[in-house]
């Protein structure tokens, strides 16, 4: 009997001048129950200050990379095939740069995964600009209190989203 080998997950995030986001982005990937073997960050741009908050991150995820592109426009296609490219997991997850994912995300993607299968959606909060903006939700992200009904009931702060098939 041959043992199935468990998929390896690549996360590909596309960003665009939202350090403080993808700062945001990169602590809910740090907080999963199961990490990532691989994350990507595919930059629309050229901004030192991204570069800056992936420093911050560098010696979490060892096997971190960003690629930069010069903007001449909007080309996010083509920073996320560039990222395609080089992803060496069995599974890739798409992020924009301003998601956060439930702690369980990762798992929840790995335990749906199947050959011919993709999944789209998933558990992630997308906060509103103008509260994240003036709020340091770090914390919440942290002690996962972010993706209570309570936090956004007192807060008013965005929509939760739910795990969809396809």
């Amino acid at each position: 009997m041959t043992q199935q080998k468990t998929p390896t997950v690549t996360v590909v995030i596309s960003v665009y001048k939202k350090p403080r986001e993808l700062g945001f982005v990169l602590t809910a990937l740090k907080n999963q129950t199961t990490l990532p073997e691989e994350i990507i960050i595919t930059e629309d741009d050229i901004n030192p200050e991204i570069s800056s908050v992936i420093n911050r991150f560098d010696s979490f995820f060892p096997s971190l990379k960003h690629l930069t592109q010069v903007n001449t426009g909007f080309r996010k296609c083509a920073a996320l095939n560039r990222a395609i490219q080089i992803a060496s997991g069995d599974i890739i997850i798409f992020l924009d740069g301003d998601i956060i994912v439930k702690n369980d995300f990762i798992l929840m993607h790995k335990s749906h995964s199947k050959p011919g299968k993709f999944i789209v959606g998933g558990s992630h909060i997308n906060i509103n600009e103008n509260f994240h903006k003036k709020t340091n939700i770090e914390p919440a992200i942290n002690s996962g209190e972010i993706f209570t009904k309570k936090y956004f009931l007192k807060n008013h702060c965005g929509k939760p989203q739910r795990f969809r098939l396809e």
